[in-house]
């Protein structure tokens, strides 16, 4: 009869036998991210692959630890030497790759913004930085080639601290159950608050995911202590995994406030499958295929190639590949990680060196990584290297015939478009009587004057139009500043609470006031507004915007949590505010009957509060490529020319952001409407540059949709007449 120490370590042993079904557990998750990635209405839970990684590292990390420590074997030289040798070539070789082809295909700032992530990457922070990247404005997940290493960060971050803890936590091994099962509460809590109120900080940081980690650790403690299961319930654990896996897969999408409760799928399920054991018919039969554990075997270098592949396939593309292209970049990801793994991580992995010191294959990966750290900050000190690229580009560009791009689904709140006339408006409600100044007119001098310098200024031939340099440098954050971001221009984190005083205007009291409420279609008129006020002197301002809140009182959504309370805070400031007019602005707005009913019921509410004039003002046209990404790819080696006034290119124009959904939703309730759309385009295109001055011009939009401070000035001014007409 063996001693229960002898039936632990025996346990250990058992539990760190290699088992085939992990590595096809492993495909499983890699497939399921590629695909998303690729194709993700196909997959659309597909990311959840992640979760499954999580499981199995902090399993197979767990276990591997525990038995060195069971034996008194542990050597922190060793557990360190083997990730390094496993993690830093393909890492190396993909982080040189993604930088040398970027210094062909990508644009100054979004070369920058790679060398930048290359070197958080080498550092293992980079989850932190895209934490504080993925606000409202930022660029977009399509614009990061180094997106996806977030996760290797995550994984780094544990198994650098995590040696230590079991070291430290192994002499009260009675009790270390109980630590590990307290720290995963503690994070999963986190991760659920977070979920709720932070969105980009549950995603992307380590104590709001290394819950995963300690459940696949927690599995490892338990393997090492329980027998195995019997054959019915291993059976039963697996289809049962298996079935979590999918409703994961199938189930959940970018929409959900992810992780939150919803990680419990793909964990759980990952877990059971696990604890089933090799026998397991699910385990036996399917996870231990030979395909899927030869997949298996080089997932780790198929996870780090794929999305730098699609990334420079969409870039090279204009942001629009094919069907056949996306496949034959995902063949390309399985043939260049076989080679990796075969040619270089099994290499030096396994290979010897007699005549080297232990210390120094690790030692040659860091110095490595350090250099190719070192590359990506000189990227980010040269501005992405702009001499790569031509000093100015034709006048006559011109692409395609601007076109409608037929809806795929659900997108973005911040996806825009729009295009027709504005609608003839109904009569207003009557002011009611107050010893204000009247609203001002189409007919002030001072105004009709603006209006008319701007748009004879943009039909005619400018002395200094911007250099294509110039505008690929164009940063969005002087345009945060003109819309008084986190002061009257809320970002995700932000409650109305952060509303500064100064966001309504109190001076001079006879002066009728404007209310500006919206998401960042409003934020972005707001600079144009308030040039108008300051030349005019004949309205106050009241701007109370926040990012991704469309201006619907009860309008909720996932990723921005605080849009309700936002929105009711504003709503019950009218009656106090006493607005003489209302603008309305958003970007994208589901015209389900849900949505409308709501919008009806928010416009009734406004109504019964105050008697006023509500404008609805439609979206800005949204490029499928911004502009200047646009001009400056078509022409990257052209002589000094000047850049277009319009450009023809494809203009996304989905159900929830058409002219005629606005129009619709304006009519429904009897408030009138303004189209941004026809202000500036035409048949011709639509406006890449206006006046700045009197002598510059400057990009009318900073991206695929918001405008500059320069475009909402010449917005405003263009349709000063429609909102302040006289009846």
């Amino acid at each position: 009869m063996c001693t229960p120490q002898l039936d632990a370590q025996a346990r250990l042993k058992n539990a760190l036998n290699y088992r085939r079904d992990i590595d096809g557990l492993r495909a499983v998750a890699v497939i399921g991210v590629l695909v998303c990635h690729a194709f993700p209405t196909l997959l659309p839970g597909g990311f959840v692959g992640v979760d499954i990684f999580f499981i199995i590292s902090g399993f197979l990390i767990s276990s591997i630890i525990f038995a060195a420590l069971a034996t008194k074997s542990f050597s922190f030289f060793n557990f360190y030497a083997k990730r390094i040798k496993r993690i830093f070539p393909p890492l190396a070789v993909v982080l040189i790759a993604s930088l040398v082809a970027g210094w062909f295909v990508l644009l100054p700032d979004e070369y920058a913004l790679l060398g930048k992530h290359a070197a958080y990457a080498v550092g293992f922070v980079l989850n932190i930085v895209l934490s504080k990247e993925t606000g409202y404005f930022d660029a977009a997940a399509a614009t990061k080639p180094l997106l996806h290493l977030w996760s290797l960060c995550i994984e780094e971050q544990f198994y650098i601290l995590w040696p230590f803890v079991l070291f430290l936590g192994w002499r009260f091994r009675k009790r270390l159950p109980i630590l590990l099962a307290l720290a995963f509460v503690g994070s999963f809590y986190s991760n659920v608050v977070h979920s709720a109120t932070a969105p980009s900080a549950a995603f992307f940081l380590a104590q709001n995911r290394s819950w995963e980690l300690l459940l696949g650790s927690l599995l490892a403690y338990y393997s090492t202590v329980v027998e195995d299961l019997p054959a019915s319930y291993a059976g039963a654990a697996s289809v049962v995994g298996l079935g979590l896996l999918l409703v994961a897969f199938f189930g959940i999408d970018a929409s959900y406030a992810y992780p939150g409760f919803w990680a419990l799928f793909p964990t759980v399920g990952t877990c059971l499958t696990i604890l089933a054991g090799p026998s397991a018919w699910v385990n036996r039969k399917l996870l231990s295929h030979p395909t899927c554990v030869s997949i298996g075997l080089f997932s780790y270098p198929l996870y780090l190639w794929h999305w730098p592949l699609l990334f420079f396939n969409s870039t090279i593309q204009f942001g629009n590949p094919g069907v056949a292209s996306k496949i034959a970049v995902l063949a390309g990801s399985f043939g260049l990680a076989w080679c990796s793994d075969r040619f270089l991580e099994r290499r030096i992995r396994f290979g010897k060196l007699d005549w080297a010191p232990a210390w120094a294959v690790p030692a040659a990966l860091a110095v490595t990584l350090v250099a190719i750290a070192t590359v990506g900050g000189a990227i980010v000190a040269h501005a992405g290297y702009t001499a790569r690229f031509a000093r100015r580009i034709p006048v006559e560009t011109a692409r395609k015939p601007v076109e409608p791009v037929e809806s795929t689904g659900q997108v973005e709140h911040s996806r825009v478009e729009s295009s027709a006339a504005p609608s003839s408006l109904p009569a207003p409600v009557p002011a009611r009587s107050s010893p204000k100044a009247p609203l001002p007119s189409a007919g002030n001098a001072d105004v009709a004057k603006e209006i008319h310098d701007n748009k004879e200024a943009v039909s005619q031939d400018r002395p200094n139009q911007p250099f294509v340099q110039d505008i690929l440098h164009y940063d969005y954050l002087v345009n945060m500043a003109e819309w008084r971001h986190k002061k009257c221009f809320l970002d995700e984190s932000q409650t109305a609470e952060s509303f500064a005083p100064d966001c309504v205007d109190h001076d001079p009291e006879n002066q009728p006031l404007v209310l500006l409420w919206g998401d960042s279609n409003a934020g972005s008129l707001s600079a144009g507004l308030r040039d108008l006020q300051h030349k005019s002197h004949s309205f106050r301002l009241a701007q109370l915007t926040a990012s991704g809140c469309a201006p619907v009182i009860g309008y909720t959504l996932d990723i921005r949590p605080n849009c309700k309370g936002i929105n009711d805070a504003i709503y019950a400031r009218l009656a106090e505010l006493k607005p003489d007019l209302i603008l309305l602005s958003m970007h994208g707005y589901f015209p389900n009957p849900a949505s409308l009913a709501l919008w009806e019921k928010s416009i009734a509410a406004i109504r019964a509060t105050v008697s006023v004039r509500i404008i609805l003002l439609g979206p800005t046209p949204t490029h499928l490529i911004d502009p200047k990404t646009s001009i400056a790819r078509q022409f990257p080696g052209i002589p000094e020319i000047d850049i277009p006034k319009r450009i023809k290119d494809e203009i996304y124009q989905g159900p929830e952001l058409s002219e005629e959904t606005y129009r619709q939703m304006a009519s429904a309730v009897g408030i009138e409407y303004i189209s941004v759309f026809d202000t500036l385009c035409d048949a011709e295109g639509c406006l890449v540059r206006v006046p700045y001055d009197e002598s510059h011009d400057d990009l009318v939009q900073f991206d695929t949709e918001h405008l500059t401070a320069a475009g909402s000035r010449y917005v405003v001014n263009a349709i000063a007449p429609a909102i302040f007409k006289r009846h």
